[in-house]
C-alpha cells in the first residue's frame, strides 16, 4: 500500500520552536487562561481534527457522499464511518486536553506560560503529528476495507469466499504473516476477529473469490496473535476506528455522542 498523505499540518516542534499551526496554539492559550479544563472537549481542535480524518475515510472508501444516492449501502456505511470518526476526535480531545492541563503543573507550583508551552508542545508534537499520521493511515485502511466488505456481502452468492492477502515484503509484520492466505466463506465465523485492520497501519487486503479452498478448519488461526483492540470485524461493525481504542477510557459515551450528534454535518438543510 502507498504512505496515505496526512492532511495533518507536519510541523517539527521542540522546546526553542516559536511558531505553531493557529489552531493548536489557540487550544494551548485556551487551556492556559483556563477557558478549557481537564475533562473539557475543545470545540475547534476536535472538529479539525475530525474533518481530517473524513479526509482519510473518503480516500480510504473512494468515494464521497455526492457521489452516492440517499440511502443506499455505501451512504449508510459512509454515514456511520463519519460518526465513528467525529467520536474518535472528541475522545481524542477529551484525553489529550487531559494531559496538557495535568503538564500546568510542576508538583505544588503552576508553570508559567512559557515553560508549560515547552513541555505541551511535546505533547502537541506526539498527538498531533506521530500519532495523527498513525491515525489517518488506519482509518483510510479501515475504510478501504469496508467499503469492500459491502461490495462482499452483495456479490456474496456469486463469490462465497474472502482471502487475506498480505503484501509480502520485508516489512510484513509478524502478525500478518500468521493469517496471510486465510481463505473462508464470508459468513465464517474467524472474520469476527482476522477481517480487515488487525493493527495500526495494517497494509493487508481482502479479497474475494468465486472459487477456491477454504482453510482446513484444523489450521484455522486462532485470535491471539491479533491485539484485543482489532479482533472485531470493523466492516460488519461499521467502524473506522476499534471500538475498544484506548482515548475511550474515562469518558462516557453520552458525552462524546452529545458532542458528535451536535458537531456532525447537516446534510439535511
Amino acid at each position: 500500500m502507498e504512505t496515505a498523505n496526512c492532511q495533518l499540518p507536519t510541523v517539527t516542534l521542540s522546546a526553542g520552536d516559536d511558531e505553531l499551526p493557529e489552531i493548536w496554539e489557540a487550544l494551548l492559550k485556551r487551556i492556559y487562561d483556563g477557558a478549557i479544563a481537564a475533562g473539557d472537549i475543545d470545540n475547534a481542535s476536535a472538529l479539525h481534527m475530525a474533518e481530517n480524518l473524513m479526509n482519510g475515510v473518503t480516500e480510504g472508501y473512494g468515494k464521497d457522499f455526492a457521489q452516492l444516492d440517499y440511502n443506499t449501502p455505501d451512504y449508510i456505511m459512509l454515514e456511520h464511518l463519519e460518526k465513528d470518526v467525529y467520536k474518535f476526535s472528541a475522545a481524542k480531545s477529551f484525553q489529550m486536553n487531559k494531559e496538557l492541563t495535568l503538564l500546568l503543573k510542576d508538583g505544588d507550583r503552576t508553570r508559567s506560560f512559557e515553560e508549560w508551552r515547552r513541555e505541551a508542545l511535546k505533547t502537541v508534537d506526539t498527538w498531533v503529528n506521530a500519532w495523527g499520521k498513525a491515525e489517518y493511515n488506519t482509518v483510510l485502511s479501515t475504510s478501504r476495507n469496508n467499503a469492500d466488505y459491502v461490495r462482499f456481502k452483495e456479490n456474496g452468492d456469486a463469490m462465497p469466499l474472502i482471502k487475506r492477502s498480505g503484501v509480502g515484503d520485508t516489512h510484513e509484520c509478524p502478525i500478518c504473516s500468521i493469517y496471510d492466505g486465510l481463505t473462508a466463506p464470508i459468513n465464517d465465523p474467524v472474520w469476527a476477529y482476522a477481517y480487515g485492520d488487525l493493527h495500526f497501519q495494517d497494509r493487508c487486503r481482502m479479497l474475494q473469490l468465486a472459487s477456491g479452498e477454504a482453510t482446513p478448519e484444523d489450521q484455522m488461526p486462532s485470535a491471539d496473535a491479533i491485539p484485543k483492540m482489532f479482533r472485531v470485524n470493523m466492516g460488519e461493525k461499521m467502524l473506522a476506528v476499534p471500538p475498544d481504542h484506548p482515548f475511550y477510557t474515562g469518558v462516557s459515551d453520552k458525552k462524546l455522542n452529545k458532542w458528535v450528534n451536535k458537531n456532525l454535518p447537516d446534510r439535511d438543510a
